[in-house]
């Protein structure tokens, strides 16, 4: 069994929260994709109100109130309504318009003189609706037809409780008779002659349209005296299943719940790391691993090659040390400390499972890794090993270290390192020399061990900055 120190989990800990983060931010991603497009392309929602065979239409005029205006209607088909209005002056408001109720059962005729029983009355729910659609032709000289519609709390109501029901208006225009006119419920406004003739506070004055009981279509009363021909022809509501309010509302709340989820579980990692740096500062400090770096210590690598690695037929043997490090630290023991913590932190991240990471010397690190022949022609371990190196090299370590112990840039000591480090814009590039071996089936360790050192020799005779396998 591989022998595990809780920092080596580290960067399987930080892949796994980013794997996490970039899961939520495609889920967030899609949904919002996916609500957007359905808002886009999903159809309208209609509702026929006229004609169906399901309303009652009755015409009116002031006629029933002492005037002498006529109202007639000089057609009368399955989806279309002739309304032929003669108005005239005998009264002070005049009169003429067709009222169109729904019922619940299917009416035998299109048009009825009024609906007398109640019960058959059947209110209509608009509320997920956004507005009407009118098709209504007029021939007269009236300079606008009003559009009414009546809403009733109750849904099954008396006489004297429909006069009361509530009154919406709009108006159509003339360069609107003639074609089809979508009004949305914005422009309705509750009369004001029905506010005053109820007397209803403003509270109960606000727009409704939960239970609509009758739809109207009339003259308003300042229209001349003379002959007005209303065609009624279609009446529909129009929505949309998903509104753009809505829509942007859901965004809304699909972003809060992954700023929620986020940020919850970002708490939930800063509350294990520091439960885990406790645990760590109250063990005891285990002899197979370093107390500065974390990673195996010379006996631990011993006891993993021992115990772990004794039945491995093949195994790459890579020695990495620290270029010019007397040279970095000889005016400051914290900075190399620094170094040390920082390289041991990001070699785990190029390292399998089957790799082992260990210190070895005072600023070399070891790295086992179980291989095979055929990754030993690829030279898979010299690989490993540039990428090591090259991640090192721009790793911008200096900065940490820096700003973690509050000292001065290193580029102190810039001056005296000529192989390998360079000053650029005050800052120290740290490197790293490789000497990689191959153990093969038989070999003794020792001797790979020495190939490998040599290699690292060759590696800073050279140069530095550089891997070398032999």
């Amino acid at each position: 069994m591989k022998i595990i120190h809780p920092n080596s989990l580290k960067p399987l800990i930080r892949r796994n929260r980013l794997k996490l983060s970039h899961y939520l931010k495609l889920i967030a991603f899609t949904s919002s994709v996916v609500l957007i497009t359905v808002c886009l392309l999903l159809p309208e929602k209609r509702l026929t109100l006229f004609p169906t065979p399901y309303t009652f239409a009755r015409a009116y005029s002031d006629a029933d109130m002492g005037g002498s205006s006529v109202t007639k209607w000089s057609r009368e088909e399955e989806d279309l309504l002739e309304l032929t209005c003669t108005l005239y002056d005998s009264h002070i408001n005049k009169l003429c318009g067709a009222s169109i109720k729904f019922s619940t059962e299917q009416q035998p005729q299109l048009v009825r003189k009024e609906a007398t029983n109640f019960t058959q009355i059947k209110g209509m729910d608009l509320e997920r609706y956004q507005g009407i659609e009118v098709d209504i032709n007029y021939t007269g000289q009236a300079r606008k037809i009003h559009i009414l519609l009546r809403n009733l709390d109750q849904k099954q109501p008396s006489t004297a409780q429909f006069k009361r029901g509530k009154v919406h208006l709009a108006n159509l225009h003339p360069e609107e008779y003639d074609r089809t006119v979508y009004i949305p419920f914005q422009e309705f406004s509750v009369a004001d002659w029905w506010v005053e003739e109820n007397n209803i506070h403003r509270k109960q004055a606000a727009a409704s349209y939960q239970n609509i009981m009758e739809v109207v279509v009339s003259l308003p009363s300042t229209a001349k005296a003379g002959t007005h021909i209303i065609k009624l022809q279609e009446i529909t509501a129009v929505g949309k299943y998903i509104t753009q309010s809505q829509a942007l509302k859901g965004l809304l709340w699909i972003w809060l719940i992954y700023a929620i989820i986020e940020t919850l579980y970002w708490l939930y990692q800063l509350i294990i790391r520091h439960i885990r740096r406790k645990n760590r500062e109250k063990a005891q400090p285990n002899p197979h691993f370093d107390k500065l770096t974390h990673t195996l210590s010379r006996k631990g690598i011993m006891h993993a090659l021992n115990n772990h690695l004794a039945d491995e037929p093949s195994l790459d043997i890579i020695l990495i040390e620290i270029d010019h490090f007397d040279v970095i630290t000889k005016d400051s023991f914290n900075i190399g400390e620094r170094i040390l913590q920082n390289i041991s932190q990001l070699i785990p991240d190029h390292l399998s499972n089957k790799q082992y990471l260990g210190r070895w010397g005072q600023h070399t690190f070891i790295i086992m890794g179980i291989t095979s022949p055929k990754n030993h022609k690829e030279n898979k371990g010299k690989k490993i090993a540039e990428t090591i190196r090259a991640h090192i090299e721009k790793a911008a370590i200096h900065k940490r270290i820096t700003h973690d112990i509050n000292m001065p840039s290193p580029s102190i000591y810039s001056a005296n390192l000529t192989a390998t480090s360079h000053k650029k814009k005050d800052a120290l590039t740290i490197t790293v020399s490789c000497g990689i071996s191959y153990k093969s089936r038989g070999e003794d360790f020792k001797v790979v061990l020495e190939r490998a050192e040599k290699a690292l020799f060759i590696a800073k005779n050279n140069g530095s900055n550089m891997c070398v396998d032999l």
